[in-house]
């Protein structure tokens, strides 16, 4: 199972979590309530062990994998993505092919403050960067959804988050 996680910050902020700076930035500038997105993959191995890891970019970090816990549900809301197993070993073979990728800090900075002068780079990624571009990867139909709406897979986290919610929703209530 795949699902598109997004850190809800508004609903952390209410239940007493610190909200760092960046975080407040990003959904002051965008509207929403999602600061930060990862894609998230359930699955057995072929030894039988159960794998839940993370993919997505961070800053200073870059395009990377990672074992989070969502221990606090509260913070994160969840879609679950109606990948076939096939489709999902795609989308974690696309997430390998970005990992490692460099964070884009001037394109955050250009979408989260409106700067016109500030242009995403396509050699570099952000979090909602990296997971559009894996579901776009796997999936052409949702990418003609996100773009009818006037989107690119330079998306803000709550951007991607509302796009995947209007769109899985016929698949996942």
């Amino acid at each position: 199972m795949i699902q598109l996680m997004g850190y809800n910050v508004v609903r952390a902020g209410i239940m007493g979590d610190k909200v760092h700076a960046i975080s407040k930035t990003i959904i002051a500038a965008t509207g929403g309530w999602h600061s930060h997105t990862e894609m998230r993959r359930v699955w057995n191995n072929p030894d039988g062990a159960n794998i839940d890891e993370s993919f997505s970019a961070e800053f200073k970090v870059g395009a990377r994998f990672k074992d989070i816990a969502y221990s606090n549900d509260y913070r994160w809301d969840s879609i679950i993505l109606p990948y076939s197993l096939l489709v999902e070993e795609a989308a974690w073979e696309a997430a390998n092919i970005i990992n490692g990728m460099d964070y884009d800090n001037l394109g955050v900075l250009g979408l989260a403050t409106d700067f016109d002068i500030l242009k995403p780079d396509p050699d570099k990624i952000w979090c909602s960067k990296s997971s559009a571009r894996i579901m776009f990867t796997v999936d052409s139909d949702f990418e003609a959804f996100v773009t009818k709406h006037g989107f690119d897979e330079n998306i803000s986290p709550n951007d991607l988050m509302l796009m995947a919610m209007h769109y899985y929703r016929k698949v996942t209530p």
